[in-house]
């Protein structure tokens, strides 16, 4: 494909920006670098030519027919919507999207905590290893194979279709990603149920809290010191009284 389908496609999608067209072109050339052929996304000319200038537009902020766009790639909606993802993840510029508004849109919020921390847990295990230092785990790819695994260990509904069509990948690779997350989701199970099986651990203690603690402390032992204090002069008192009254008894013994 090159340049001239383009720019013969441009004005019957009304895109007039010279700025829509060359972004489409580097978006083309962009491509053509990580696919050697469009063969590779089952993406025929003219189809390929309208998503890209569909991506490009849409990069720009242009409004464009979707409707139109449709037509003029010779598809119909259900292909070029997948065509267009297809693309819009090889060029990594899915618009991102995260685990909770995933599961908005799915109607599955119960799962979201399980689902972070099951990413969590994968992109910790991930970034141990020097060979995904470049991996992002922002793309709704790794959002939705969370979100996935962790309504399944939860037993919720999700519709799987849907959701593999919104994260742009194919189903094979979807699946296997999902196999990997159920992993760490059975490895945060066992944890959690080791914790329980210990028993409630005491929380550690804020510093706000071990400076209150020591001012109560302080304050307790001055009471105690006083309450001595006091204990003290008694005794004291008792043991004067004793004395003077032994030494009373000797004076008139004597007399």
């Amino acid at each position: 494909m090159d340049q001239k389908l383009l720019n013969t496609l441009a004005p019957k999608l009304n895109i007039k920006s010279p700025k829509v067209i060359g972004k489409a072109v580097e978006l083309m050339r962009l491509a053509e670098a990580k696919s050697h052929t469009s063969a590779g996304l089952q993406l025929t000319g003219s189809c390929r030519a309208v998503v890209l200038l569909d991506l490009a537009a849409s990069a720009l902020g242009e409004p464009i027919d979707k409707t139109c766009a449709v037509k003029l790639s010779g598809q119909n909606k259900r292909i070029y919507t997948s065509s267009h993802k297809a693309l819009e993840c090889l060029l990594d510029m899915q618009p991102k999207i995260t685990i909770r508004e995933m599961a908005v849109q799915f109607g599955c919020t119960g799962a979201v905590e399980l689902a972070h921390n099951v990413l969590k847990s994968y992109q910790t295990l991930q970034e141990d290893s020097t060979a995904n230092d470049d991996m992002d785990f922002d793309r709704p790819l790794f959002q939705g194979a969370a979100l996935f695994a962790a309504c399944r260990k939860m037993k919720v509904k999700i519709e799987k279709t849907r959701l593999v069509e919104m994260v742009g990948t194919k189903r094979t690779i979807f699946d296997k990603l999902v196999a990997v997350m159920e992993g760490h989701v059975n490895k945060i199970a066992e944890e959690k149920k080791k914790k329980q099986e210990k028993g409630p651990s005491k929380r550690p203690r804020t510093f706000l809290e071990q400076l209150e603690n020591a001012v109560i402390e302080s304050e307790v032992t001055s009471h105690q010191q006083e309450v001595d204090d006091d204990l003290t002069r008694e005794d004291y008192g008792a043991w004067k009284k004793r004395i003077l009254e032994n030494a009373r008894k000797s004076l008139k013994a004597g007399k």
